[in-house]
């Protein structure tokens, strides 16, 4: 089966709620071929689960429909270890995160370095609207968007230009909508089926 976009999305993927949700829509509703990307940071415990999720994911949708889960590439898999340093992005970071008022995780300094050396266009970020805490991140990304369209130009010395590098399919969605959408669109049960694996 050939997707409906000769060319793949390039979707960071951590085998958690909201990245599988997008992988799963792509594949389920859109028929979209998906390359994922996966960042190991061996200092998180987390990592022998995501990647075991990951590999769950691949077998509900094999035995759902082949066809779909060959939709699916190969995950490409780099340490975060092996990101070259960009002392660019890294002062934009430290000087965007004393600015917001929460802050926010170290991942999204590896993540633009990633996506700047290795020149991934239109890298998916899947950061999701909450219902229960303050969107920090949501707000500050929803000032470049274009009517949930695309994100506007960044400028150069705007130190959120760090993510100029990345899409946001997922800004305007609670989990709540996006357990909806699953629901209806008929994926539910590998997205909850994901978030039940053990190691």
């Amino acid at each position: 089966m050939k997707g409906n976009d000769e060319v793949a999305v390039n979707l960071l993927w951590s085998g958690g709620w909201d990245s599988t949700f997008r992988l799963l829509y792509l594949v389920f509703v859109e028929k979209r071929c998906v390359q994922p990307f996966y960042i190991v940071d061996t200092g998180r415990r987390s990592t022998l689960y995501e990647l075991r999720a990951m590999h769950v994911v691949r077998e509900e949708v094999a035995k759902r429909d082949p066809k779909l889960a060959d939709l699916i590439k190969p995950t490409i898999i780099v340490s975060v270890h092996d990101i070259k340093p960009d002392p660019d992005i890294t002062a934009k970071f430290n000087r965007l995160r004393n600015k917001l008022p929460r802050p926010i995780g170290p991942q999204y300094e590896w993540f633009a370095r990633f996506a700047k050396q290795w020149k991934i266009p239109n890298l998916e970020l899947c950061i999701e609207f909450s219902e229960h805490s303050p969107n920090t991140l949501v707000n500050l990304l929803s000032k470049y968007m274009n009517n949930g369209l695309g994100t506007k130009q960044f400028e150069e010395n705007d130190d959120a230009s760090i993510f100029s590098f990345f899409s946001f399919p997922l800004l305007r969605l609670s989990k709540n909508n996006m357990k909806r959408i699953a629901a209806e669109r008929g994926f539910l049960e590998i997205l909850e089926k994901h978030g039940s694996v053990k190691i």
